[in-house]
């Protein structure tokens, strides 16, 4: 809930973000500190990639973005790829129910597999893409749910 309550106080000002220029890499390690994850156990193609964000919010959306990735996949099969200034937020399991819009308002959630969400993720990390001018897109192919934060 502490996000949440930080996440409505970044959205509710005109204040510009501090941005400044992140490898990727540090964004990973920050939000897998978080999630009491080592950094190596998520699979990425992360080499001196580097993207201009406020490092506390978007280790946010990377939190989010991984622990869903890892709650409703399937046997952990997850990874992180960036591409041509997309970051694609890959995971192997069912395709979701409803359209992405729908996961992106606050207190919304998937009927399946877990009951601890408060339903804040999605709303989170588009809150926080908004903020940044990047946007949140949802594919699912071959077997796989795509998420992908557009730069």
């Amino acid at each position: 809930m502490k996000e949440f309550v930080r996440i409505e106080e970044m959205t509710a000002t005109d204040k510009v973000l501090e941005k400044k220029l992140y490898p990727l890499q540090d964004i990973l390690d920050q939000a897998t500190d978080m999630l009491f994850l080592e950094s190596n156990s998520i699979n990425n193609n992360f080499s001196d990639e580097q993207i201009e964000v406020n490092f506390e919010f978007f280790s946010l959306v990377f939190k989010n973005l991984i622990d869903n990735g890892l709650k409703y996949g399937d046997n952990n099969d997850f990874c992180i790829e960036y591409d041509n200034d997309k970051i694609n937020f890959i995971s192997k399991g069912e395709k979701m129910d409803k359209p992405l819009e729908y996961y992106t308002q606050a207190f919304t959630k998937s009927d399946t597999k877990t009951s601890q969400s408060f339903g804040l993720g999605l709303y989170i990390v588009n809150a926080i893409l908004q903020k940044h001018n990047f946007t949140l897109s949802y594919q699912h192919t071959s077997g796989y749910n795509f998420f992908t934060v557009n730069l």
